[in-house]
Order: structure tokens, then sequence, then C-alpha cells
């Protein structure tokens, strides 16, 4: 299965824009690309790069607009 490289912009899923900008075997080729399109980003940029590891660009998108659940915070980190 391929990596895939988005660029996102919008924070709420439904709103998500999507723009794939390649796809690689290895995944130190995706992260390169990854890093190399956030660097290029300026800081207060309303954009997101992430990499995606799924069979078709289309089940990546799919992906990528499912709502995320909060991470339950520990004792120690409240």
């Amino acid at each position: 299965m391929p990596y895939f490289v988005f660029q996102v912009e919008g924070e709420e899923p439904a709103k998500r824009r999507m723009q794939c900008l390649d796809s690689f075997d290895a995944y130190r080729d995706a992260r390169a690309l990854a890093r190399a399109e956030r660097r290029k980003q300026p800081e207060a940029a309303a954009q997101a790069v992430r990499v995606v590891f799924a069979a078709s660009q289309e089940l990546a998108e799919a992906l990528l607009l499912q709502p995320r659940e909060a991470p339950i915070l520990q004792e120690w980190e409240k």
C-alpha cells in the first residue's frame, strides 16, 4: 500500500479541502516531502501537510475526513 501526502485546509472535517501532492511506496520518501512542504509554509498558515497510509487515494481522503476523538488526559497531564 502506498503513502499519500496531502495538503489539508480547514479545521472541521466536513469543510476540509484536500489536495494530493504525491504518493510513495516508502515512508521515508513521503516523510521527506511532507517535511519539505511544511518548511515552505509560513508559521501562521491555515494548511496542514499530512501523510496517510491507505490502499487508494479515495480511502486516504476518507480517513482524513473522519473526525478524531480528543485524547484522554491522564491525571498528571491536568
